[in-house]
Parts: structure tokens; sequence; C-alpha cells
């Protein structure tokens, strides 16, 4: 990376880094947990560390149940770990209503408060085979829009509260009126 950003013309070259780790869904994290988490913690540190030093911001998207983990050495939640390494994170907070977006994004919205980091709670607009309340798909662009509004209300008490976003733009893009 630090190859392609030196060799870069200037309005080719990356503006930052967000990334979407998701090490719960290896066979590890079920059959060496703190292990998963220690190398999830640091390859981390390690990449922030070294977009840092090409001076760009580094974000990234975490679960909302990380606030129930600890790290590996047990001394904090594993989504205050995650949120102090990063410049921001989205809270892949998927459900289909301000207050459930809400409510799975609070703790950590809490702990971005805490640590000075801004945080987007996340929604999804693709089909989820993990239940209609994890997406907006089913109901459309009208509604999504309405509770978006709700949430912006609910959500305005968190000074870490910096927004939206959306998985993803093409699902987005073809939701119903």
């Amino acid at each position: 990376m630090k190859a392609y950003q030196n060799g870069a013309a200037e309005d080719e070259k990356f503006q930052g880094v967000h990334v979407d780790i998701e090490p719960h869904v290896l066979p590890q994290w079920k059959s060496d947990q703190t292990s998963a988490i220690r190398q999830w913690q640091e390859n981390v540190q390690y990449l922030t560390d070294h977009v840092r030093e090409m001076n760009l911001p580094v974000a990234a998207d975490i679960p909302f149940w990380l606030c129930n983990y600890t790290t590996a050495d047990g001394t904090s939640t594993l989504s205050r770990f995650m949120i102090s390494q990063y410049d921001a994170v989205a809270i892949m907070s998927y459900r289909d209503t301000a207050d459930g977006i809400y409510s799975t994004a609070k703790r950590e919205l809490e702990e971005a408060n805490y640590l000075g980091k801004p945080a987007f709670a996340s929604v999804e607009t693709k089909p989820s085979s993990e239940g209609e309340f994890i997406t907006f798909y089913e109901e459309g662009k009208a509604y999504m829009d309405s509770q978006l509004g709700k949430l912006q209300q609910l959500a305005q008490v968190n000074t870490s509260f910096a927004g939206v976003s959306v998985h993803d733009l093409d699902g987005w893009r073809s939701l119903n009126d």
C-alpha cells in the first residue's frame, strides 16, 4: 500500500482506509476464542500503525455485540479496545426500526463518547437470511428514511454519533419507494 501511495498521482492516492475484519466467522472463534481475539488485536494494531505512518485516517466496521467480549488480557471490553484503535467506527447495528438500531448501537456509542471517537450506526438494505428485522429491504426507502430521522433524534444524546452508514450502495439504490 505504501508503494502504491508513494507512486500514485495526487488524484489517485488513497484518502483513508476503512476495514471490515470479522474473525468471529472463523472456526477458531469457537475453538480458541482468546487466541482469535489476541490475533485480531495484534493485527488491528499493526494495521492502524502502518496506515497512520502514511498520514491517513483509518476506520472500521465493528459488530454491535463487541461490548459483550473482553480483550485477550481481560482488561477492557473488546469494543472499547477496537474503538480506541481507529479514528472512527461504523457499528453494524443492523435493525429495521429506529429503536432497534439505537438499542443495538447504544453501548458502543457510549464507549465512543468516552473515547472521543466518531461512531456511525450502520443499517442494512440487502435481503438477509437472519430475519426481516435486520434489513430495510422489505420496507423500502420511505420507511427507512422515516426511521433514520427518528434515529437521529434518539442518538443525538451521544456526542460520538456521527450519522448513519448504509450497507450497501447497490442495495440502497434498489430499495422500493
